[in-house]
């Protein structure tokens, strides 16, 4: 037997940005592209042919690090690599693509962190 959940008959499906104000949410910050394009080429000497995978091999090595300097965030950071490392890599890896998208930042009630791909907001 399957269950289905039956919405009322009034109710209407909210998009991201109206989710994060029910939540209380907000952006927390924008990376604009030649930040995040500079950090990425930092670390990697390019910003061409980055993956996915290979930032979040570099998150885990500075997870460890961190972990190795201050045992008590073990928990911590294991929590917040375990949450948050595909999503931020996933954004970072579209903004290097672009010519004109950011990392958009935004929080969410209670712990929600979310990253994405954006193009920066127009401000007259």
């Amino acid at each position: 037997m399957s269950k289905k959940l039956i919405m009322p008959a009034g109710s209407k499906a909210l998009n991201t940005n109206e989710m994060r104000e029910v939540e209380g949410g907000k952006r927390v910050a924008f990376v604009n592209n030649d930040i995040c394009k500079k950090v990425v080429s930092t670390v990697f000497g390019t910003t061409e042919g980055v993956t996915k995978g290979m930032i979040i091999d570099k998150i885990d090595v500075f997870a460890n690090f961190l972990v190795e300097q201050i045992p008590s965030l073990e928990q911590f950071v294991s929590m917040a690599i375990t949450t948050y490392s595909a999503d931020f890599a996933d954004s970072l890896v579209e903004v290097c693509g672009s010519d004109e998208m950011g990392l958009a930042i935004d929080v969410g009630f209670p712990t929600l962190v979310d990253f994405s791909a954006q193009l920066p907001a127009v401000t007259e």
